[in-house]
């Protein structure tokens, strides 16, 4: 997979993890130092293995992220209804796409954890790449790869433990 750098000061705001199956989550906290001018976004991005032609299900890895925020609230997704397009996107999980982005109305300073989970996995050790949009107040970013609420420093140029 290649390697991407958030831009913004030289600071990086990227990482690259695996998601080795289903219900299994990797958890990565940024400490921000100030609100940032702009409302920032969390995105994460796989490449999802091909699918059986006439399957039901679209994914065959589905991975979630959710955004917790320093005081404590849980931020999903904007998903669209594919039935209704023409209403307004709402909060939630979403099954069908393989980019998720949690945008930041109102960021203040503070500790962000983005969580990125295996829902389904058809495939196990599923690869996903997770980018905060504004690095310019970034004090931090540390990986807790395996969901067990330790946390290390780590940035793009980093791989996971094997």
């Amino acid at each position: 997979m290649a390697r991407i750098q958030a831009a913004g000061k030289g600071k990086r705001g990227c990482y690259q993890g695996t998601v080795p199956d289903t219900g299994r989550k990797v958890n990565v906290r940024y400490t921000v130092g100030g609100a940032p001018k702009v409302g920032p976004s969390v995105t994460l991005a796989w490449d999802d293995p091909p699918g059986e032609p006439g399957t039901e299900s679209v994914l065959q890895n589905d991975l979630d992220l959710s955004v917790r925020t320093p005081d404590k609230q849980t931020l999903a997704p904007f998903i669209l209804d594919a039935d209704k397009p023409t209403e307004a996107a709402k909060t939630g999980a979403d099954r069908a796409n393989n980019i998720e982005q949690v945008a930041l109305a109102s960021p203040v300073a503070g500790s962000y954890v983005a969580t990125v989970a295996g829902n389904e996995l058809a495939q196990k050790n599923q690869r996903f790449a997770l980018v905060l949009s504004d690095v310019s107040t970034l004090v931090k970013m540390e990986i807790d790869a395996d969901g067990d609420g330790a946390y290390a420093p780590k940035d793009c140029n980093d791989e996971d433990p094997k």
